[in-house]
């Protein structure tokens, strides 16, 4: 994976281009797991992956007995009582969150490149999640994943780039949730967000350039 850097011919657009559908390839869990917050997420929150679409598909915090669930958004979903004892570690298990999804804690901190927290992962962690919990965090996570975005070629191109794909639903929740700016280049009718984003252990800063009157991507970066 490597980062865009700013500037050079990449960056010279008109804001008439062309916008293409992307019907592209699923992402490759191997390569790491996307994941930008909301702001409404809290900082200590642990992401929950579900191995079905290879993507964050929310997270879930925990204190002082209480375990709150929220989605991409920010939204909380579920707040249910755990007990007070956190379950031992134990790196070959598998959990699986409300019989669905099973992340092994090696694999969580391979893919995420963070510390897991006990609570999140390890025996006994399998009933912290309720059913009806999961089905809405998938119901957000699909409803990001199968928004209509379109794409100028040069986007376009970046999608089918492994080194530079960026997932349509993290696209989707960094204009949904990120700084929204003027586009660099004064191009009238264009702009441009700016979200922190982690994969595969490093942080970045993604960039989206969009023409909004039709939902067409001109240009996305991510950078160190």
């Amino acid at each position: 994976m490597q980062s865009v850097a700013e500037g050079g011919p990449e960056r010279l657009y008109t804001g008439f281009e062309e916008g293409l559908p992307y019907a592209g390839p699923q992402p490759d869990l191997n390569q790491g797991v996307f994941e930008v917050r909301a702001g409404a997420v809290p900082a200590d929150a642990v992401p929950i992956v579900d191995e079905d679409v290879a993507a964050v598909i929310g997270f879930r915090s925990s204190g002082r007995g209480i375990t709150r669930v929220f989605d991409l958004d920010g939204t909380l979903v579920s707040i249910d009582e755990v007990g007070l004892q956190s379950p031992a570690i134990d790196p070959i298990d598998l959990i699986t969150i409300g019989g669905v999804v099973a992340v092994s804690v090696r694999k969580a901190v391979q893919l995420l490149g963070r510390t897991v927290s006990a609570q999140a992962v390890g025996k006994g962690a399998a009933g912290l999640l309720r059913q009806e919990a999961l089905q809405t965090l998938r119901a957000v996570f699909r409803s990001s994943a199968t928004t209509q975005l379109r794409f100028s070629r040069a986007a376009l191109k970046h999608m089918r780039n492994p080194d530079r794909h960026v997932p349509v639903h993290i696209l989707r929740l960094a204009i949904r949730h990120g700084r929204r700016s003027p586009d660099p280049q004064n191009v009238p009718g264009l702009s441009m967000y700016r979200i922190p984003m982690r994969c595969a252990g490093k942080s970045y800063e993604l960039e989206v350039l969009i023409r909004e009157s039709d939902n067409t991507i001109v240009h996305f970066s991510y950078k160190g």
